[in-house]
């Protein structure tokens, strides 16, 4: 696993993380088959990891209750995140930009939390996002067109360009 590098450490309960000897970190696997107890992870506690996506705690609680994110829990209990989960709150958030709704981005996440074996329904649900937004991007420079017109004509109108 590639070092994961943090803007700065912080405090969990009296620990630093990142941990300055990079220790193993022991962790509770929360319906995360690909994590084991005895896998050195770069770790963050909720407040660190909502600080670098600028996702609220609340709002990645919610991810978590609804199916979005499978956190893992350190012994304590506590929600600790990892690059992976970073590289999914980011993937997440740009098929929220995009448009793309809630209950798709939840069928997308159940798919991929399936494994290899869902690909092609990933891959298709992916591609009817990708057409509507095509759609709507296309939909969107006609309009910028009609306003370009518009303000060509009001400039011819007034002098001002």
């Amino acid at each position: 696993m590639p070092p994961f590098h943090y803007k700065k450490p912080f405090h969990c309960k009296k620990l630093l993380w990142p941990p300055a000897n990079h220790a193993v970190a022991l962790l509770v696997s929360h319906n995360q088959p690909n994590i084991h107890s005895d896998t050195p992870l770069p770790l963050m506690n909720i407040k660190a990891f909502a600080e670098q996506t600028g996702v609220s705690a609340h709002t990645l609680r919610y991810y978590e209750k609804i199916g979005l994110l499978q956190v893992a829990r350190n012994q304590s209990g506590h929600r600790v995140f990892s690059n992976k989960d970073l590289e999914w709150i980011t993937f997440i958030l740009r098929l929220k930009d995009t448009g793309m709704p809630l209950q798709h981005i939840i069928e997308y996440a159940e798919f991929r939390a399936q494994g290899d074996s869902t690909m092609a329904e990933r891959q298709q649900l992916l591609q009817q996002h990708r057409d509507i937004l095509q759609a709507r991007i296309a939909r969107e420079l006609e309009h910028l067109q009609v306003l370009d017109n518009k303000i060509g004509y009001y400039r011819q109108l007034t002098g001002k360009v």
